[in-house]
């Protein structure tokens, strides 16, 4: 008599949100990839226009990323749909950060930074935004640090842009922050900042490196949905 076998149990049945999470993270990817392929210069890291077009370009990618979460279709989603799609949306944020991020640092071994007066004030903040991002590489964080925290005083970078990094760069490390730069949703249009030191002259610093207000700043998140 043959032994009884257990039948093999079934498969859950897919979300029935599956195949259009899937076909919007598809989109994504066909976007990136286009415009990866916009960008088919030589390598001339010693030209700064050159360098002016490569970092805009690597900027044009990361934003096209961080922004699909705000495709208007996707208020519609279920919570589970759209978790789903910021997983995969973040595990290809991730793979961009990181290719970003090796190739700044081999345009750093050439010029030690993107200065206001060699390079400009838009080509200094594009690579400050793409040193913010690379929160997989704390050391390289600071690394860049240091060297905006020399140039932020001789007005060779935005003084913002260094308190950003060194707020980043301190919720890394285990350090309070200083400008209140960097915190959380707390609930619907309610931002809060992480712990901050000497809270007392919080807004003074904050003006001292051109930030606004801290009443201002959680406006800001409130009035542009960031805390839904």
């Amino acid at each position: 008599m043959a032994a009884c076998q257990t039948p093999p149990a079934a498969e859950p049945p897919k979300p029935v949100w599956l195949p259009e999470v899937n076909r919007q993270i598809q989109a994504v990817l066909t976007s990136v990839e286009a415009e990866e392929a916009k960008f088919a210069e030589p390598p001339k890291p010693h030209d700064k226009e050159w360098v002016r077009r490569k970092l805009q370009h690597m900027v044009n990618i990361d934003q096209m990323v961080r922004t699909a979460s705000e495709d208007p279709k996707l208020s519609g989603w279920s919570p589970d749909a759209r978790r789903h799609f910021n997983q995969k949306r973040g595990a290809l944020m991730g793979k961009i950060d990181r290719a970003n991020t090796a190739e700044l640092k081999e345009l750093l071994k050439i010029h030690h930074w993107f200065t206001v007066s060699e390079f400009g004030e838009k080509v200094d903040n594009l690579a400050w935004l793409l040193v913010q991002h690379a929160d997989h590489d704390v050391a390289f964080q600071q690394q860049v640090l240091g060297i905006l925290t020399e140039l932020h005083a001789k007005g060779e970078t935005r003084p913002s842009s260094y308190a950003y990094l060194w707020d980043r760069v301190a919720g890394h490390t285990g350090k309070k922050q200083r400008y209140g730069t960097q915190g959380r949703c707390i609930g619907p249009g309610v931002w809060e900042p992480f712990e901050i030191e000497d809270p007392a002259n919080l807004e003074k610093r904050r003006a001292g490196v051109g930030l606004p207000s801290m009443q201002v700043y959680r406006k800001i998140f409130r009035e542009r949905g960031l805390c839904p």
